[in-house]
């Protein structure tokens, strides 16, 4: 078993000469194997290459330390306030936040989408995601009102009463993607959040909006709180995705999602009035200290979601390892469809940047926070967010949800933390441009083909995550 691997790589050796001096990790072929006999042997505890156990931190493990290292303090200034009410923030939620400054940097990365996506808000904490197709459907209008005002009205097209979520999706106020912009045929870059939301769990009637059969409910948003506009000129945008929803006056959430697609539509934006609209970074900075708490127990459980046996690095190397095999694998087929070199290399290159952020000892850019940074974890003492990561200020903030996830499950499409961080983790374009979206959550929908084309297969995060654990376990394609 492994020890006729170490004995031929003996890896563990001394890197010297320079003031980085680090131990020589174990190859990702020796780490994969030996991993993957402790699986199948229901063996986890022990890491597979004991030189390397215990003798390096790595890159994320590191973030936890360097944020407690550093502490961003920033007044509280008036203006803050004023400026935030100004913009039409809502006194109950979130308010009208916009965009967080985020993905300016790949705004020249030009990529073809196809414009009928589906999108969904972040991968579920607790559970799998499944789609009702027989008695549920929305029928959407979207609408320009305004400069970039837009507005979107849904109607209950099934046979069923539906009480749908409105945290962190089209109808609430959070700054999440409410549509897809293009300019020129080329995707604008989200200046906004991707949230993780929960989808089991009682989150009570307020944190959801109830829509009869044959009913319509109304809800209204900016766009240039999600994007920057400021360039002006003619854009289209559509509306797509999936809203988590319960049935009657139920607000205990069980996995089901509805999903709903839009017209496109075109708008002439004046840049000069788009530019006036502040962002949402330039708003919270203003009314925050920022603190760690990756300490402790918690600090233990982390780094070993990030660097233990079945961990974040071991996921992702294992994912990259399948889709670099030279025979197409039958998994890489189920998940990501296309047979292409090109479309391949994206998926490798974002898998391999994964594992090597979870491998490497230095301090980088991303900063990981075990609190609720910016105060999206709850509302009305309601957590409807397990995480959410800002790819402009390089940020991933946990919420307490996350830390009842096992750091590792052995179980095929489960969600445990070492999957979170690998989600996470390709929503930062500073891992991989341009970064990966949330099209589709958990194993059926995003293995479906009939829901999800190759193209958003490859760019929706959460099938990164279903991958890179699937390709660890073994996991069989019938389940």
């Amino acid at each position: 078993m492994c020890t006729e691997t170490l004995n031929l790589y003996k890896c563990g050796h001394i890197l010297g000469g320079s003031s980085r001096r680090r131990i020589q990790p174990c190859s990702r072929a020796q780490r994969n194997a030996c991993a993957r006999v402790h699986v199948q042997e229901k063996r986890h505890t022990t890491f597979a290459c004991p030189e390397c156990r215990g003798t390096k931190v790595d890159g994320l493990a590191a973030r936890l330390q360097q944020s407690a290292a550093e502490r961003v303090k920033v007044s509280k200034a008036a203006s803050g306030r004023s400026n935030s009410s100004s913009s039409g923030g809502s006194e109950a939620g979130y308010g009208y936040y916009t965009s967080i400054n985020a993905c300016h940097h790949i705004a020249n990365m030009r990529f073809l989408m196809h414009l009928f996506a589906v999108i969904l808000v972040a991968v579920a904490a607790c559970g799998q995601l499944t789609q009702s197709k027989s008695t549920t459907s929305l029928g959407v209008k979207l609408n320009p009102i305004g400069n970039t005002a837009m507005q979107v009205v849904l109607t209950n097209t099934g046979g069923v009463d539906l009480n749908l979520l409105h945290k962190g999706t089209i109808l609430g106020d959070a700054p999440n993607q409410k549509v897809i912009m293009y300019s020129n045929n080329d995707p604008v870059p989200f200046r906004g959040i991707s949230f993780r939301l929960v989808q089991r769990g009682d989150l009570g009637a307020d944190s959801f909006t109830q829509v009869p059969a044959g009913q319509s409910v109304t809800t209204e948003f900016d766009a240039a709180e999600q994007y920057d506009l400021s360039t002006g000129g003619t854009f289209t945008a559509i509306a797509a995705g999936y809203i988590p929803y319960t049935q009657g006056n139920s607000t205990i959430l069980d996995g089901k999602a509805i999903p709903y697609r839009s017209n496109v539509i075109e708008v002439n934006v004046d840049g000069s009035e788009a530019a006036k609209i502040r962002t949402a970074s330039s708003r919270l900075v203003m009314a925050l200290e920022i603190r760690d708490s990756c300490e402790g127990d918690l600090l233990e459980k982390l780094t070993t979601a990030i660097t233990g046996d079945g961990g974040c690095r071991d996921q992702a190397d294992a994912g990259y390892e399948d889709a670099k095999s030279e025979k197409t694998t039958d998994l890489y087929k189920k998940v990501f469809q296309k047979d292409d070199e090109t479309y391949k290399k994206v998926i490798r290159g974002r898998l391999n940047e994964i594992a090597d952020e979870c491998d490497v000892v230095e301090p980088g850019p991303i900063k990981f926070y075990c609190e609720d940074v910016w105060g999206f974890c709850y509302d009305l003492d309601v957590e409807w967010s397990a995480a959410y990561t800002d790819d402009g200020l390089n940020q991933i903030c946990l919420c307490e949800r996350a830390y009842t996830l096992p750091a590792f499950t052995d179980k095929c499409h489960d969600v445990d933390l070492a999957g979170l961080l690998v989600h996470e983790l390709s929503h930062l374009s500073s891992i991989y441009k341009p970064p990966a979206r949330d099209y589709a959550i958990g194993w059926e929908i995003s293995t479906d083909h009939d829901l999800m084309d190759a193209t958003h297969a490859r760019d929706n995060a959460d099938s990164y995550r279903l991958y890179a654990q699937a390709a660890f376990l073994g996991c069989p394609l019938d389940d």
